[in-house]
């Protein structure tokens, strides 16, 4: 079994309440920031860097 590597250090923050490693180094590459590094950097700059993350995300899964 996995280990999760997470806990409350990538805990639902910001704009859109990004929660989990893997979503926090989405969000962080496509803001060009190192979330996993340093995640209490997505609460920077008023939820404008969550929020372009998450409509990149949706344009990716939302059929055309």
């Amino acid at each position: 079994m996995s280990q999760y590597e997470g806990g409350w250090k990538y805990r639902g923050r910001g704009f859109v309440q990004v929660t989990g490693k893997s979503n926090y180094a989405f969000v962080g590459s496509v803001i060009g920031q190192d979330l996993v590094g340093n995640p209490d950097a997505i609460n920077q700059n008023n939820g404008r860097m969550t929020h372009k993350a998450f409509q990149r995300s949706l344009r990716q899964h939302l059929p055309s």
